[in-house]
């Protein structure tokens, strides 16, 4: 296994989940985004995955329902429609 280290970045990243409904992360390729998001998320979904695309397509927001949270939704530019899903979400929750 390779050798893990805390990113400068992960103690910023758990605040703001500990307070914000959504939080994304953005950067440069093959920095570990993906590693933070997995390791952070206590429901990973990557939607590099065709199977979770399709269920995203016929459940929406079961998907984004479903805990335990936070959710981990890696590559979701991939399927545009699930940010007004995630919006539509965070309001229910608020609400």
């Amino acid at each position: 296994m390779a050798h893990r280290r805390e990113r400068i970045l992960e103690s910023a990243v758990r605040k703001a989940c500990a307070w914000s409904p959504a939080v994304a992360l953005l950067g440069m390729r093959q920095t570990g985004k993906t590693t933070m998001l997995r390791e952070l998320s206590l429901n990973y979904y990557n939607f590099d995955e065709i199977h979770i695309v399709s269920r995203f397509e016929a459940e929406r927001t079961a998907l984004l329902e479903e805990g335990p949270f936070p959710l981990g939704l890696d590559e979701v530019q991939k399927s545009p429609p699930i940010f007004d899903a995630i919006k539509a979400a965070v309001d229910r929750r608020k609400a």
